[in-house]
Formats: structure tokens, sequence, C-alpha cells
């Protein structure tokens, strides 16, 4: 719409259940659920900082440490905390203004997120050379009368 901040776009949607109140063409606010997590540790996207490394600034007894976290799923306010911290844990929502004398903890936590993202690059690698070993299989011939390409393909 111009002049407008509103997104307007067609859904189709089932209704499983009548309602009375319910007419044709009605207009409706409406909530799109992509998915649902249960059970997991979340917390603010503000606590999570990162120099290369994410991490949070967790209170561990009396002093500040910077706690290595693997992050899952995020939205615009919160992001699932995979590894590194437990529901019990305090941490803060603001960088300290001496965070760069903090010690990192939980490295092997960052170590195994390298060694994951390592793995997945590989095969990420394996399965292009085979859709590129795949596509060399084929060979391009110029058209016959119908204007169109033959593919032939080998093997």
């Amino acid at each position: 719409m111009q002049n407008s901040d509103a997104k307007v776009f067609e859904v189709l949607i089932k209704v499983e259940q009548s309602d009375s109140i319910l007419r044709p063409s009605m207009t409706t606010s409406n909530s799109i659920l992509t998915a649902t997590y249960e059970n997991v540790l979340f917390v603010p996207l503000d606590a999570v900082f990162s120099d290369s490394i994410p991490y949070v600034v967790k209170t561990d007894g009396f002093k500040k440490v910077k706690q290595v976290v693997e992050l899952g799923e995020s939205n615009e306010n919160e992001v699932i905390v995979l590894k590194g911290l437990t529901s019990s844990d305090i941490i803060s929502l603001t960088k300290p203004k001496d965070v760069d004398k903090l010690k990192f903890v939980g490295m092997e936590i960052y170590e195994a997120m390298k060694k994951k993202e390592a793995l997945k690059k590989k095969e990420q690698e394996e399965l292009n050379k085979k859709k590129s070993k795949d596509n060399k299989k084929k060979t391009r011939v110029g058209g016959g009368g119908s204007g169109g390409d033959v593919v032939i393909v080998v093997g």
C-alpha cells in the first residue's frame, strides 16, 4: 500500500471449526507460527556478545567471566543457548567496561563448534563435487531443426 508500512498479501486459511461471527472477506490480524521449541534455554539477544567467539558475561561466584556459548535459533528478541549455560546462571545484559580483562571460559565449546563447522563445510564441498561431476556427464550438443538443444547423457 502506498505511504504505508502495512504489508498486504493473500493467505488461504483452512478453518477447522465454524463460528457465527466469521464472514467471507473479513479482514483479520494474524500471527504465523514458524517453529515451536520446548524445554530450551534462551537469553535476550542483548546479553550475547561476540569477538569472533559468541559469549555471555557470566557471574561466577564473585568474579565475572566470558562464558563461551553455542547458539541455536533466534528471533528478534531472544536466542536459544544450546551449550554453555544452565538455567541457574546469572548473566549480564550489558557489556562491562573491563570486558577485555575478563577470562574466557568454555573454549572446548568453541573448539567443538569449529569442528562441526569444518565437517559441515567438507560435506558441502563433497556435495558440490558430486553435483559438478554429475553435470560433467551431460554434454550439450548444438540444436537440431527445432531450435532447441539436444542433451546427451553419458554413463
